[in-house]
């Protein structure tokens, strides 16, 4: 194993379970180096301010909506990645209370991924009212 992956497998059993605080990130900037450290800290301080993908799948309609832009983009994006056939229903009505620009920005992500969730109704129907609205 490489010295880069032993560095990057020791911090990540030296964070798991741990919340961001300044001791952690002084940890990390002695175990990467303080670039990496401070960068890498940053990730998770937003990642602790994220709400879960099970929480946005049991309660869609009320679980908050983050108000910063970088948090909005980060959830719109792992929605995206987890959007499927068989979750669309409920995800879509998450994305549907995102602001436009992060529910385009999510949609356009998970079909890029995967074209075939154009063929979901409720993502189709989606779609097919915003086309109503901005044009």
């Amino acid at each position: 194993m490489s010295n880069i992956k032993r560095t990057w497998s020791f911090s990540s059993q030296l964070i798991k379970g741990k919340d961001p605080t300044p001791l952690l990130q002084k940890i990390l900037i002695g175990t990467l180096s303080a670039g990496i450290g401070h960068e890498f800290y940053s990730y998770l301080h937003y990642c602790a301010d994220l709400p879960s993908l099970q929480d946005i799948e049991k309660r869609p309609d009320d679980i908050a909506i983050p108000e910063e832009p970088a948090l909005l983009y980060a959830t719109s994006h792992m929605v995206a990645a987890y959007l499927t056939e068989a979750n669309a229903s409920r995800l879509m009505r998450y994305i549907d209370r995102l602001p436009l620009d992060f529910g385009i920005t999510a949609l356009r992500a998970a079909c890029k991924r995967k074209a075939e969730l154009f063929k979901v109704d409720v993502i189709r129907e989606w779609a097919h009212k915003l086309a109503l609205d901005v044009f």
